[in-house]
């Protein structure tokens, strides 16, 4: 509203729609930078459980059918909240 003279009420709706504004923008952000951060965590989990899982192979020779079954499941579990949790953001 360039050029017009605005009253109070008109200023401070115009302040409320901007202070609006800004704040999705923040929350956006803030959500973004969660979910980037939640995916490097996982990311990093899964490195450590495989490098975890290689030792104990390493010490004992042979790792159990149901403790690859139970580590790929939970894998798929993290995968399964990671997307669900982009869907919900979009």
């Amino acid at each position: 509203m360039l050029g017009l003279q605005l009253t109070p009420p008109q200023r401070r709706r115009e302040q409320n729609r901007a202070a609006q504004r800004a704040f999705r923008a923040r929350k956006e952000k803030y959500t973004r930078d969660l979910e980037n951060d939640y995916g490097n965590l996982v990311g990093r989990y899964n490195e450590l459980v495989q490098l975890l899982r290689d030792v104990n192979v390493n010490q004992s020779g042979t790792v159990s059918p149901q403790e690859l079954s139970n580590d790929q499941q939970q894998e798929g579990g993290e995968k399964h909240k990671i997307e669900k949790c982009r869907c919900q953001s979009l």
